[in-house]
């Protein structure tokens, strides 16, 4: 039993951004070979197996011979792209009250991962846990994951912060 799920909400971003770098045509592919169809990604929101997502990327990493997708697809990831649910965190007045927002709606996007913070001398670590182990793709999505919690840094602290 799967216990990792993602609202398909939190998945279409990468489907959208796969057919901008790629096309649609690598994009069906990719559904394909994860079971899935993008009428259920672009309908309405609903939990998948998280792990689903994986696979759609490693396939779209196999068709492409790009090892770093997760990168790729998300470099210029705008968190924005989480609908209602990102203006409730980046409508926050500062960046420790946006992190509390998104770590209180993580369970509306994904359901079984989980968003750590801890300080490290004079650093803030923030990290994400996918909880998906050794699951196909799960370093596609760990490849992601960076330029998707930057994107939220970023609107407090500007597009000139870059992270250590």
């Amino acid at each position: 039993m799967d216990t990792v799920l993602q609202s398909t909400l939190a998945f279409r971003p990468t489907l959208f951004q796969l057919d901008q770098i790629a096309s649609p045509r690598v994009s069906e592919h990719a559904l394909k070979e994860a079971g899935l169809s993008r009428a259920v990604i672009e309908g309405p929101p609903v939990f998948i197996p998280f792990r689903l997502q994986a696979q759609f990327m490693q396939a779209a990493s196999l068709k492409l011979s790009e090892k770093h997708i997760g990168a790729y697809i998300t470099q210029d990831f705008s968190y924005a792209a989480f609908g209602a649910y990102a203006d409730y965190v980046l409508g926050a007045p500062k960046l420790d009250v946006a992190l509390t927002r998104a770590e209180k709606i993580l369970p509306f996007l994904q359901r079984g991962s989980v968003m750590r913070t801890r300080v490290a001398g004079d650093h803030f670590v923030l990290g994400f846990d996918t909880m998906l182990g050794g699951t196909a793709g799960a370093n596609l999505i760990d490849q992601d994951l960076p330029f998707v919690l930057q994107s939220v840094v970023r609107e407090f602290c500007g597009r000139r912060w870059r992270p250590s």
